[in-house]
């Protein structure tokens, strides 16, 4: 199923979402991408789907919904669950800067070794990593 609920036919109000709905739908998904670049609907397409809609109302969403009300309840919840997404993925920076923090002081802590003497220090950064070598002499 589309994430998008443009592109759900329970949610079609006319023929231009029909056609639109059709033309992302999973077997022709491919053939649409590959002559307009993207797999998202583009603002042409939009364009052509809301014309479309308001010259040829269709009120497919009937078939799936008791009222209109109902449509829009089940419409709203997918704009809630990508706010609640991005205030997860929030959090998630949050606690890994907060990580990050810890092993700044962790490291500060560890430099210095009672008894021994650093010789050499290095780090390599590959991708998302960074690889740190400390070489201790003791004293």
């Amino acid at each position: 199923m589309n994430k998008n609920p443009y592109l759900q036919y329970r949610h079609s109000e006319g023929l231009g979402d029909l056609i639109a709905c059709t033309l992302h739908s999973k077997f022709i998904l491919p053939l649409t991408k590959l002559l307009t670049g993207s797999e998202e609907i583009c603002l042409a397409c939009n364009k052509r789907r809301q014309s479309l809609n308001y010259i040829f109302p269709i009120p497919f969403w009937k078939i799936f919904f008791e009222n209109y009300d109902k449509k829009i309840e089940d419409f709203q919840k997918y704009f809630i669950l990508e706010e609640e997404k991005k205030e997860q993925d929030n959090n998630i920076i949050i606690q890994a800067e907060e990580v990050i923090k810890d092993v700044i002081i962790l490291e500060e802590k560890e430099k210095s070794i009672p008894e021994y003497k650093i010789l050499s220090e290095s780090s390599t950064e590959i991708d998302d990593y960074i690889i740190k070598t400390i070489i201790y002499k003791k004293q």
